[in-house]
């Protein structure tokens, strides 16, 4: 029977048309899907017809062929999809995004549309409220395991544009500064916007880099407090909750980074007490969401038992996400196997600070590797990758995902950032990796030697980088291959201002310390400082936070200082890893340069654009022949 059906099939000319099309044997498919449309007009022929003249370059015939498929079903989600990406390779983003919309609209259940609709709009700023964008955009929103990240510019003008939601959200502008007008929303009686899916589901995917939007965020979480400790709250007991739980995520995926009053503080003590000592305030949504908007539910002494009280109603995902999650890394973190000792000194400090603030906490990763033009070598070997300074083990999963016929080793000082690697990884399913404490200073070659050696935005932490260097370049094989990233003098130029400031002033390196130097920064710092900050994704997380200002240990290169470890420790340079905007810049200032190989030209080019290395120097080298 099976042979008869495959038989079946290939005599059927769309379905060998198909095939041909992913051979790319386009002219014989063509012939083929003739075929099929003289018996039998379908959009489904006339799809794959346009597949061919957009492969061809012919845009204006695959429209044509796409016009008809529409013709015959005005709800040919997959046409409308296919014309959004016709409009994409003619420049036409408008017009490819609401294509994208369109094709949401008529099959939501799609994920591929969902994710191609947020790469292309997730950095699109709307200042004009379209309920289609916004209703794409939601759909999106509501679907699990979904990345919505990239979509914060997105959903913010969106959401601040909308006319009732703009009613509470308003700016002041002293002139030097923009800042959240509180005003309007101390007088607001209405504060039903607040109560929008649209609002809740973003809060709990996204996080904003804007300070307005967090002073708003600030108030908000002030006004519940006060409403709630008066007992005057201008929402219902299901309401509260519900804008409580969603806001309870975002300031945990924040890490508390929010400024607090003193009238807070107490607020947030006396339900602390009420939480551990009362069942009866223990079993309320309201009570619960808002304690666990000023700190994690598990830091309760009756953490378990929240959780069992709560774990299926309306704050589910706060109580799993704060005690659950947070219980499962504690137990992971004791599992974690060192492969070495950890040294004193500038070592034990590095591993302190990551231990109390891992860095950084994600939820999504990319299986793509970082430049395939580099990397691709190691596809289909069985290649020995060391991840040395793992973090939480994002860059160390994307390798493992994307090579999965390597076998990946990731370090790290802290435990507790190789707990939440340990979780990411398992819940990825990836195998074919292996996580360990230890500390660079002290690997040797009875871990080695590797096809591979990664090490980003590590060694710059250590005492002496270059001796953290050569102890991984130590560890390659002959012919291996290494990525480091290291920071920017030049790029960092403001972050060192804003650093002196925080020694000079004796700011602590705790989440006080660090709030209050947030508070002070428009006095302490001049504007331009400030703002560089301010446009830093880093200022809006705790943990990246710290790791920004507040580092135990930082060395900043510049591009000779590189080209002169390249020569000590015998490597060569291959290239830098940057956006395309960036490479087409230098290639025109130095077109003899195709590969970017030039340290020297790299120089020059950093000296004019000095923001050029914004998120460090990300560059691949090898041993030299």
């Amino acid at each position: 029977m099976e042979k008869v059906q495959k038989t079946a099939s290939e005599k059927d000319p769309l379905a060998r048309a198909k095939a041909l099309i992913r051979e790319g044997k386009y002219d014989v498919a063509e012939i083929m899907l003739s075929e099929s449309l003289a018996t039998n007009k379908t959009g489904d022929a006339y799809r794959n017809l346009a597949l061919i003249f957009r492969a061809r370059g012919n845009t204006e015939q695959a429209a044509a062929f796409l016009d008809e498929a529409l013709a015959l079903d005005e709800n040919d989600d997959a046409a409308l999809a296919l014309m959004g990406e016709l409009y994409f390779d003619e420049g036409d983003a408008a017009q490819a995004i609401g294509h994208y919309v369109l094709a949401i609209a008529k099959n939501p259940a799609q994920l591929v549309y969902k994710q191609r609709f947020l790469e292309l709009a997730g950095s699109a700023a709307f200042h004009k409220y379209n309920d289609m964008i916004a209703g794409a955009l939601a759909a999106c929103l509501a679907t699990p395991d979904l990345d919505c990240s990239r979509a914060q510019i997105l959903w913010y003008t969106l959401l601040t544009s909308e006319p009732e939601f703009k009613q509470i959200y308003k700016f002041s502008n002293s002139g030097s500064y923009v800042s959240f007008n509180r005003k309007p929303f101390d007088k607001a009686e209405d504060l039903s916007p607040l109560l929008s899916p649209f609002f809740h589901d973003g809060l709990k995917k996204i996080v904003v880099y804007h300070p307005v939007f967090e002073a708003f965020l600030t108030h908000l979480r002030q006004r519940l407090a006060e409403d709630l400790a008066a007992q005057k709250p201008k929402f219902t007991h299901d309401q509260f909750t519900a804008v409580a739980g969603a806001l309870s995520i975002y300031a945990f995926n924040v890490e508390y980074i929010f400024d607090t009053t003193a009238e807070e503080d107490a607020i947030a003590a006396k339900l602390r007490a009420r939480l551990e000592t009362d069942e009866a305030a223990a079993k309320d949504a309201a009570q619960v969401a808002l304690f666990a908007c000023y700190a994690s539910l598990d830091t309760l002494k009756n953490a378990a038992r929240i959780y069992d009280l709560h774990k299926s109603g309306p704050i589910a995902d706060t109580v799993k996400l704060q005690v659950a999650e947070q219980s499962e890394l504690l137990s992971l973190r004791d599992s974690v196997t060192a492969l070495t000792e950890i040294s004193g000194g500038v070592s034990g400090q590095v591993r302190d600070q990551y231990e109390e603030f891992p860095y950084p906490r994600w939820k999504f990763y990319s299986k793509l590797l970082a430049d395939e033009s580099v990397e691709g070598v190691l596809r289909g070997k069985k290649s020995k990758i060391l991840v040395a300074g793992c973090g939480t083990g994002r860059e160390a999963i994307q390798l493992a995902a994307a090579l999965p016929d390597s076998s990946v080793l990731a370090v790290d000082l802290s435990r507790m950032s190789l707990a939440y690697a340990l979780k990411r990884a398992k819940e990825e399913s990836v195998g074919n990796i292996t996580f360990r404490q230890a500390d660079i200073l002290k690997l040797d070659a009875s871990q080695g030697p590797f096809d591979y050696v990664s090490s980003s935005g590590v060694i710059h932490h250590m005492e002496n980088p270059v001796d953290g260097w050569r102890v991984l370049a130590g560890l390659m094989k002959r012919d291996g291959l290494m990525r480091i990233a290291l920071y920017s003098k030049t790029a960092r130029r403001h972050l060192k201002t804003a650093q002196d400031a925080v020694k000079k002033s004796g700011f602590a390196s705790d989440a006080a310390g660090m709030r209050q130097f947030r508070r002070a920064t428009p006095q302490l710092l001049d504007r331009q400082v400030a703002q560089d900050i301010g446009n830093r994704p880093d200022s809006y997380h705790l943990s990246m936070y710290r790791d920004l200002l507040f580092h135990v240990q930082e060395h900043c290169f510049d591009i000779p200082g590189i080209k002169s470890a390249l020569d000590t420790l015998g490597l060569d340079f291959i290239k830098f890893g940057l956006p395309d905007s960036v490479m087409a810049q230098y290639l025109k200032k130095f077109p003899n340069d195709p590969d970017g190989t030039s340290l020297d030209n790299w120089h020059k080019f950093e000296q004019e654009n000095p923001d050029a290395f914004t998120h460090m120097y990300h560059f691949w080298c090898r041993k030299k022949a």
